[in-house]
Parts: C-alpha cells; structure tokens; sequence
C-alpha cells in the first residue's frame, strides 16, 4: 500500500494497527483497543504501556476494527493533561501517568462523551462542554474541574437553544475562551467568555458557516473549518478584535471538499482532513488531507476512499471516514490516523518533510 502524495516534499509511512492520538513534549502516544503505546521523540518504533481494564471478551473483540466499530469498543480518544494523559473509553474518563499501572477511572460523563477536553494552564482548569445526540431537550453545560474528578456547572444554554458543544478553546493573545455549538443553523454558534463565563458574548452564529467542530488561533484572528454534512464547506479566517463583515470573509476563505472536524498546527503550518460524509451537496467518497502554509495557501496533501461504502444505513457507526491528526512539537513527522478509511483504518499514515527535496 502506497500513498499518493500531492507534494513532493513529503514522504509518507505506515504505522500498522497502531493509531496516534497525541503527543506531549517528549512523547507521541497510540492506541490499539483498550492498549496504549508511545513512541520517545528520540525512538524508532512504539512501545506498549498500559491498557485500561476491561473484560476479556470486550479487549477480545476490540481488536477486530468491524466489532470495535460496531459495538464502539475499545479507547475512544487521548488528550493531553495537566503531567498526565487523559483516557475516554465510552463515557468514562481516565488518566494515567508514569506513576500507576494502569489508568484509573476519575469521571464519568452523564449524557455522553465530550468532542474535547481543555486543559488551560493559565487556569490550572479542565474544561469541556456537554455533547450528545439526543436533541436539543436536555441540559448543555459547559464545566470545569481542577482535578478531573469534580466539575463545576459555569454556564448552562437556554433549554432547545444548542443541540450539544462541538468544543471549547482557549485563544492565549486575548486570554478569552471559545465555545462551538451545533447543529442546525440557529443552534450554530461561536461564543467566547473574558470572565470564566460570568457572561457570555457571541462571535458568529445563525447559519452553517458558524458551524465548526475545530479553532486554531493565529493571534487575534481565528481560523474556522466548517462541519456541514449538507453545504460547501469553508476554511477562513475572523478578526475577533475588530468588526468585520461574516459572509465577506467566509467568501474569502478556501473551499474545501467536505465538512471538517481534525485540525492540527505545527509550527505555523496546519494541517487538517475532510470527513467522507455524503449528501446532496458533499458527494465525495474520499477524505481529503489539506496543509495550509504560513501565508493562508491551502493545498491537498493526500486524499484515501472510505471503507464499506454499501453500508450507508448504518450511518452512527461506519459513515464519518476521516483522518485523525496528530502534529508533534518536535522532530518533523505528521501523524494522520485512519478511521472508516480503506486499506488503512485502524493505522495511521505518518508524512515526514523529505529534507532531499529543495524548496521552490
């Protein structure tokens, strides 16, 4: 299996059966069911350990990729903690460090898992807003928590106003702290707090464009990926200290082929992936893999077909197709890891700059 790769620059790897979550400022992590691995920034190859425990049949048949998708078993998602690695398996969080055997349970989530979890040093504070499919009738909060275990409510949407929180982000030039909501037009919105939520002020909100699943900051401006299965779909770029004109600068942004929800940064360079999720209007059976240079030039890196296409009713477990992605601080490599993708899901794609190759 090869990769088709878009530019020359890069040179592309395949980490078999592993899939790269995260990485602090030593280590890139990777999890295979209910097993972690890491990889030293200074190593070759990724070692086991830890794994959160479970029963023997649930680790069993979470090695298979088609029951661990089907049944959602095995580890949903690493983020990066206060000195230690936060672990969602369900709706149960985790953590573990270099200091116990094995994860330990700290938190389980009442209606479902959050799309993020924040960690703000500046605060010293977790953060993460409530998520969940089942309508816009339950309760969508926004928490913090100093140690994981307890979490206090600091705002709550009008009942019917959001259907859940796509993610909360922290914008360090200006010390606010953003919240997207979805899903329909009204219920999109980008949000940012000065003041730890004691209010709450609005960016965008009111259509699809406001709809994003992932921030990145570039000084005062933001840079939004929409996530709409149903229209085109746009990366561009907000001033959030200075008035602007909303549908201009969504025009003036990059149209990308899908909705999108991965974004990495690394060292001003961003990376990110479209979701295969098709509609009407988004009618690729592809997950396209973008870089976007330091002056806003959006090109395509790589784009792989998604797996079981026929499988179209079962859409909560095999549809979104798409590349999770992982950008070290160090060294030079670039980690996309596989969901629902062919030939690769369940591994990840790692791309390294080919220093061979001069730059034009």
């Amino acid at each position: 299996m090869s990769i088709d790769l878009m530019d020359s620059e890069y040179q592309a790897t395949i980490v078999s059966g592993l899939m790269v979550q995260c990485s602090d400022d030593s280590y890139v992590y990777a999890v295979k069911g209910y097993d972690i691995y890491r990889k030293h920034q200074s190593a070759s190859v990724f070692e086991y350990v830890t794994s959160v425990k479970t029963s023997f049949i649930r680790k069993s048949l979470s090695r298979f990729r088609l029951l661990s998708r089907l049944f959602r078993l095995g580890i949903r998602r690493l983020f990066i903690g206060h000195q230690c690695i936060l672990v969602l398996v369900g709706n149960e969080l985790f953590q573990f460090d270099d200091s116990v055997i094995f994860p330990e349970l700290v938190h389980e989530f009442e209606f479902g898992a959050p799309l993020n979890i924040l960690y703000i040093k500046e605060h010293n504070k977790y953060y993460f807003g409530t998520y969940h499919s089942g309508g816009s009738s339950l309760p969508i909060r926004i928490f913090s928590s100093s140690n994981l275990r307890d979490w206090d409510c600091l705002y709550e949407f009008p009942i019917g106003s959001v259907r859940h929180v796509h993610g909360v982000f922290y914008q360090k030039k200006t010390g606010r702290i953003y919240v997207a909501t979805g899903d329909k037009d009204s219920e999109s919105r980008i949000l940012f707090t000065e003041d730890n939520f004691l209010s709450v002020k609005t960016l965008v909100s009111g259509s699809q464009a406001a709809r994003v699943v992932s921030i990145i900051f570039d000084g005062y401006d933001a840079i939004l990926f929409t996530d709409s299965p149903d229209t085109l779909n746009y990366v561009y770029r907000l001033p959030t200290n200075s008035k602007f004109d909303f549908g201009l600068q969504v025009r003036a942004g990059s149209l990308i082929e899908g909705p999108c929800i991965n974004v990495a940064e690394k060292r001003g360079s961003i990376y990110f992936s479209t979701v295969a999720e098709r509609s009407v209007v988004n009618n690729d059976m592809q997950s396209v893999v973008y870089h976007m240079d330091v002056s806003g030039n959006v090109s395509r890196l790589f784009a792989c077909t998604r797996d079981l296409k026929w499988l179209k009713k079962f859409r909560p477990y095999f549809m979104h197709p798409t590349f999770f992605i992982t950008a070290p601080s160090f060294g030079d490599d670039i980690f996309f890891s596989a969901v629902g993708i062919e030939n690769y899901d369940g591994s990840t794609i790692c791309l390294t700059r080919n220093e061979n190759v001069e730059k034009t």
